[in-house]
């Protein structure tokens, strides 16, 4: 019977390392590769406030990456073109939204509304709204403190 001979040492590259994916998205222009569809580049930087969009920025990206739910480029434009109807609605209204914790169920309700008035059909409105939505919940599910109650009830 033979003994096992003693091995060599493995030694890593800094290059073999996992990517680590920040908590905290430092710009708002970045790219994501769903499965399908080729890269996505996402500009968010003349969105406002800032602190929201970072944070809509941050839900995309989670739900961009593999196991996210949105599996195709065009999925993910869609969601980028949804925020920024949102994000359009906000700034026509005197809201004092900073961040998504300042977020309540009256800013949806209201939103939906300012849909229905500019001319979006049910079906359009539901598709508009619930990419916005989808976006919180992806938040609330991150840091479940984040969200108001009544927002999360909505």
């Amino acid at each position: 019977m033979t003994r096992p001979r003693k091995g060599t040492h493995v030694v890593f590259a800094k290059d073999d390392a996992p990517v680590a994916v920040d908590d905290k998205i430092a710009g708002l222009r970045f790219t994501i590769e769903p499965a399908h569809g080729g890269p996505a580049l996402i500009d968010f930087v003349d969105l406002r406030p800032r602190r929201l969009a970072l944070a809509f920025a941050k839900a995309l990206r989670l739900m961009g990456q593999p196991g996210g739910g949105l599996g195709a480029r065009s999925t993910v434009k869609q969601h980028a073109c949804a925020y920024r109807i949102f994000f359009a609605y906000l700034a026509g209204t005197n809201a004092r939204v900073r961040g998504p914790e300042d977020l309540r169920a009256s800013h949806i309700d209201s939103f939906e509304s300012w849909l229905e008035a500019r001319g979006l059909r049910p079906i359009h409105r539901h598709t508009v709204l619930a990419k916005p939505l989808q976006a919180l919940r992806t938040l609330d599910a991150e840091t479940p403190s984040l969200l108001a109650l009544d927002l999360k009830q909505r």
